[in-house]
This record gives structure tokens, C-alpha cells and sequence, in this order.
């Protein structure tokens, strides 16, 4: 047979779903996404500000888009999203959970609490939710901080709350093999995190974070969202913790 004749089977079409998609890094992991050939569904609490982000998107984007409301605490909407996504090659749980930064001695542990049951219950619901719809060689990623690791004082409610959500990543890996599952964890970025804090301030800030660290700066959600893609791509990297932190956890 020649090779004008040769039939070549269509690529198969990869579904990618991001979870907390209107967050600076979700924003920056949907855009690299889009960029590829397939379908990306994105979905956050915000549905109007997110419908703005995806049509944002469109213009360049090689991905169909389509946008859809829930929340990690709301169960509800994690069940009518994952019915409605059908079957799911990546999985991406960008949300995140403000939690004080406070001493023990300040630290309402309340608030702690609420922080502790969105971000690390709600990403592990999501993930369950998700079980029967993931592919099997697919992979999840999900959101941790250098403060899982780096004792920093004022820090302990996030701290909690990473380092349960970091030591369930490995657990998962070996539970739910052959799906792979990381998780990204970003040291200080310029984000709107900040966006409270007046811009002067703001900008003394970063820059004096930035000096203390090996690279000099802080990071940008685009270099952030470079890790979120090399979890999806790289076939042979699960149970692993990717430290994108600009040499914070060696400052």
C-alpha cells in the first residue's frame, strides 16, 4: 500500500478541566492550555468575570471553551459540573482559600477552620467527585505553597492546610494509579492577591520579598502556570510536589 494511502487516525481529543480558573495562576494555566488543540472547560465561582476571561481567550485559542459555576465547598456544583464535563483527561485545581496570617496567639481558628474545609477538603471532594470521570492515564494537579515546608512565622493556619493537602498528594498517587497526581506549589508571584495593598506599597513589597531570594524577584503567574503544564505532559512524574518558588525554600 502506498502511502497516499494510508489512512491516519484522527488525534484523540484531550479534555482539560481548571478549578479555580478567574485565580491569577488558573487564568495563566487556561490561557497555555487554550493554546492547544482540544477541549478545555474552565470553572470558578465567578461566572461573569470568568465568561470575560474566556473570551479573552478565544481569539488565539485552539481549544473549544466553555465556562461553568461551582465551588470547591459547594458539592452541588462539583456534581452538575463533572455530569455536564463528561470524560476528563486533566484535571487542574487551581482555587485557593484566604486563610489569617496570624500568630497562635491572634489566630481565629474559626477562620482557620473554613479555610482548611475549602481548600483541602473541597480539592479532595473535587478529586473524588471527579473519579469517575477521569481518564485512567490522565492526571491530576493541585495547588499547595512554600509555607507547607518553610516554618514561617504568622503562617501557620496556610501552612496546615498545604502541608495535609501536599502529604495527600502522595497518598493519591499510589491510590489512584495509573492517574497521576502532583501538585504545583508557587512561592510569592505578583498577583492580584495583593491587589487590597496600595500600589506603592504593593510594589515595595514584592521588591523587597524579591531581594531575599536566590532569583532576585518574585515569580509571574505565567511561570507559574509552566509547571501546571509540565505535570500534564510529563507521563512519568506523579506523587511529586513541583517547587516553583524562585529558591525560596533554600533563602
Amino acid at each position: 500500500m502506498s502511502a497516499a494511502h494510508v489512512r491516519l487516525s484522527p488525534a484523540p481529543i484531550v479534555r482539560s478541566l481548571v478549578i479555580g480558573a478567574q485565580s491569577n495562576i488558573g487564568r495563566a494555566v487556561s490561557a497555555r492550555l487554550s493554546r492547544r488543540r482540544g477541549e478545555l472547560m474552565l470553572a470558578c465561582g465567578d461566572l461573569p468575570g470568568l465568561e470575560a476571561t474566556a473570551q479573552s481567550l478565544r481569539p488565539l485559542a485552539k481549544s473549544d471553551i466553555e465556562t461553568h459555576q461551582a465551588l470547591l465547598e459547594d458539592t452541588d456544583s462539583l456534581r452538575r459540573l463533572f455530569d455536564h464535563a463528561g470524560q476528563i483527561d486533566h484535571l487542574v485545581i487551581t482555587a485557593s482559600a484566604p486563610s489569617p496570617g496570624l500568630r497562635l496567639a491572634e489566630l481565629d481558628l474559626d477562620e482557620v477552620r473554613l479555610a482548611f474545609e475549602r481548600k483541602l477538603w473541597g480539592s479532595i471532594q473535587a478529586v473524588q467527585l471527579a473519579l469517575p470521570y477521569l481518564s485512567r492515564n490522565g492526571s491530576v494537579t493541585l495547588t499547595t505553597g512554600i509555607v507547607a515546608r518553610k516554618a514561617t512565622p504568622g503562617a501557620l493556619g496556610r501552612t496546615l492546610i498545604n502541608a495535609a493537602l501536599e502529604a495527600s498528594v502522595k497518598v493519591l498517587a499510589r491510590e489512584l494509579a495509573p492517574l497521576r497526581v502532583n501538585a504545583v506549589s508557587p512561592g510569592l508571584t505578583d498577583s492580584d492577591s495583593y491587589n487590597g495593598l496600595e500600589p506603592t506599597a504593593r510594589m515595595a513589597m514584592l521588591a523587597r520579598v524579591g531581594d531575599r531570594l536566590p532569583v532576585g524577584r518574585v515569580g509571574s503567574a505565567d511561570e507559574i502556570a509552566s509547571a501546571y503544564l509540565f505535570a500534564i505532559d510529563n507521563a512519568f512524574v506523579t506523587g511529586t510536589v513541583i517547587d516553583v518558588d524562585g529558591g525560596a525554600l533554600i533563602s
